[in-house]
């Protein structure tokens, strides 16, 4: 495997684990019904854009601002409020485990788009493996699947077809961004959606209702889970703009060990034989496309 891949990898990995250290913080809030989904949205994005001005003028001073492919990015911005949206509502609905059993379609429609899209070469090997990883997803969904919000399952699934597209045009489009700057303007669209969703609600027409909810452990977590989001979505980008989707496609698949993780540790969830086996099933399929993607020398 080429250095280039390698580092592909790594950065999807440490990517992955961020979004999940974020997903986290939003479950928790939502599970200490500490505050309105909508009013947590919002200001999680507010203090994205925040600390995106901050370190990006302090990084690239006024460049942070440029983006070659406007069109492009507006585009992805406009995918990603969707993502984004649909995340949390999924999150809402549904324990960690389940949502990121779900969403393991990702990597199966990132597969097929850069190979129908992107015109990526690959091996039957690589199909083979993400099609054992979707094995993997049914083991641990189905001993679960009667307590399935199904409007959960249909966010989720929109998060994955929107996340999976978000890489797509990042690695064929995006090759020259500064991915810390294309990022920004996703989370200034973010933002905005967030404004509207609480203009929607009557909470813009007094603002100190929404500032009722903001405490020092709410604002703790928000100014984290924004950080993470920043981070990983920077890292989400940058790592498709060096490797191949069918590469990556099946590292997504290490979101369900961090799940596991921060279920049981931040909401005592239990985690049965089967979903332990799907794991193991999961793991191995990612091991096994890592191997078939190595490039020739």
């Amino acid at each position: 495997m080429s250095n280039t891949n390698k580092l592909g990898i790594g950065l999807i990995l440490l990517s992955f684990l961020f979004f999940s250290a974020s997903n986290a913080a939003t479950r928790f809030i939502i599970y200490l019904n500490a505050i309105p989904v909508s009013v947590y949205f919002g200001y999680v994005k507010l203090f994205a854009v925040v600390i995106f001005l901050g370190f990006g003028l302090t990084i690239f001073g006024k460049g942070f601002f440029h983006i070659n492919n406007k069109k492009v990015v507006f585009i992805r911005c406009i995918i990603l409020m969707i993502n984004n949206i649909c995340l949390t509502i999924s999150l809402l609905y549904l324990p960690l485990d389940i949502f990121y059993s779900i969403v393991f379609i990702m990597p199966l429609m990132t597969t097929m788009l850069g190979i129908i899209i992107l015109k990526e070469k690959f091996s039957w090997l690589n199909i083979v493996a993400v099609l054992i990883g979707f094995v993997g997803i049914l083991i641990v969904v189905q001993p679960n699947s009667a307590g399935i919000v199904y409007v959960g399952v249909f966010t989720t699934i929109l998060t994955a077809i929107t996340g999976s597209a978000s890489g797509i045009i990042a690695r064929k489009y995006l090759q020259n961004e500064n991915p810390y700057s294309a990022t920004f303007y996703v989370a200034i669209c973010s933002f905005l959606l967030g404004v509207i969703m609480l203009a929607s609600e009557g909470r813009l027409s007094d603002f100190s209702n929404t500032l009722e909810y903001i405490n020092f452990e709410v604002s703790i977590i928000i100014f984290f889970s924004a950080l993470f989001t920043i981070i990983a979505s920077s890292l989400f980008m940058k790592s498709y703009q060096i490797t191949k989707a069918t590469t990556l496609a099946p590292a997504q698949y290490t979101q369900l060990l961090w799940g596991i993780l921060f279920g049981y540790v931040l909401f005592n969830d239990t985690t049965s034989i089967s979903t332990l086996l799907g794991c193991v099933v999961i793991v191995g399929a990612t091991l096994l496309n890592f191997y078939v993607s190595r490039e020739d020398k």
